[in-house]
Order: C-alpha cells, then sequence, then structure tokens
C-alpha cells in the first residue's frame, strides 16, 4: 500500500510530516533523513563505554587495595617481624583500606582527602602504596613473599594507568557523561510526567465532549 501523502499547507505554514518521514525523523534540505540520530546514538555508546571503563578501574582498584590490606595485616600478626617492618605493614594496612575507601567516592572521605580526587595525584599514592609492599623481603614464608609482590606491582600498574588517565583528562570526561546521563534521566522523567498530563487532559476532554453531546 502507498502511504498517505502530506496534505500541502497553506503559504507561511510548515507542511506536515507523513508517517514515513515520521518515523525516519527530522529531514534535511534535499528530504533525506539527517544523521543527527545516528551520532547521538554513537555518542551514547561512547558515554556508556567510557564510564564502563571507569567502573572496571575503580572496581579493579577497590580488589588491590583490599588484598594490599589484608597481607599486611596477615604478616602483621602471623609473622614476627623487626619494628620497623611492623610500622610498614601498619602503614600498608591503613592506606590499602584508604585506596578502598577513596573509590567507593565516600563525602566524608574526600572532604579530608580532596587531592585524592585529581587522578594523577591519586596515581602517585597508589605507586606509593605498591611501593610499600616491595620493601623488606621477609624470610618467613615464600608464598607471602610471592602475593605480596604481585600485589605491589599490580597497585604500582594500577597508579600508573591512574596517573596516565588523569593526565589526558580522564576525570573531566567521567564527570561530563555523569552529568549528561543524568541530563537524559531528567528529561526522560519530564517527558513521562508529561505524556501521563497529555493523555489525564484528552481523557478529560473526551469525557467533556461526551458530555456535551449527551446534552
Amino acid at each position: 500500500t502507498l502511504a498517505p501523502m502530506a496534505a500541502p499547507a497553506p503559504s507561511g505554514l510548515p507542511r506536515s510530516r507523513t508517517p514515513n518521514e515520521a518515523r525516519s525523523g527530522p529531514l534535511d534540505g534535499r528530504g533525506s533523513p539527517r544523521l543527527e540520530n545516528m551520532r547521538w546514538a554513537r555518542q551514547d555508546a561512547q558515554t556508556v563505554l567510557l564510564l564502563r571503563v571507569c567502573h572496571i578501574l575503580s572496581r579493579v582498584t577497590q580488589l588491590a587495595g583490599g588484598s594490599s590490606a589484608c597481607i599486611n595485616l596477615l604478616m602483621l600478626f602471623w609473622f614476627s617481624m623487626p619494628p620497623a617492618e611492623a610500622a610498614l605493614r601498619c602503614y600498608g594496612a591503613v592506606f590499602g583500606t584508604v585506596v578502598v575507601l577513596v573509590e567507593l567516592e565516600l563525602p566524608w572521605l574526600l572532604s579530608y582527602m580532596a587531592f585524592l580526587e585529581n587522578w594523577v595525584v591519586r596515581g602517585l599514592f597508589l605507586d606509593f602504596v605498591g611501593l610499600l609492599h616491595l620493601l623488606f623481603e621477609h624470610k618467613g614464608n615464600p608464598h607471602f613473599n610471592f602475593w605480596r609482590h604481585l600485589i605491589g606491582v599490580t597497585v604500582i600498574c594500577i597508579g600508573v594507568a591512574y596517573s596516565a588517565l588523569g593526565l589526558m583528562c580522564f576525570k573531566q570526561l567521567k564527570t561530563l557523561a555523569v552529568s549528561k546521563l543524568i541530563r537524559q534521566r531528567n528529561m526522560k522523567e519530564e517527558v513521562h510526567h508529561l505524556t501521563a498530563q497529555k493523555i489525564e487532559i484528552e481523557r478529560l476532554l473526551a469525557d467533556t465532549e461526551s458530555k456535551l453531546e449527551n446534552l
């Protein structure tokens, strides 16, 4: 079946669109569908990908920080060590816990450690925490030394990644992406609210028309 043709509009008024045009979106000067919808979809996909990368990086950092705190506590309580190494393990446990809490973005913690919101500085802090693991070779258990070195190198690699991403302004890109998603969510809620109001108004108009017809 042929699609219905749009009725010619009076001079000075915009032409009404056919159903095919309404489905294909806005038209350009040549009458072909624009690529704006495709560009918006591509930008949305890039935004989601960016937030996914940031989410994965945050979860890996939390895991590494938690492992750092745990292995330092285990070595502190299970093995006898010199006071200097014991103090180092205490600092490692505390800093590992701080890494986890910072990744959770707790407002009360960031109010005291606002400098860690900068990804370059956060990366340097992670490198420092990782280096603490590589100090004081412990001779009590080689398995603990293996895991200690593994966690230390992992934390250092994450720190390098954070510093590199910070230099590439990934923190600002993440903030813009989150703001964009919040705006889109608010717009969808507003559209849903307006649609509900429109349906209610149409129902009231239909009731009014039926009552007028019955008079």
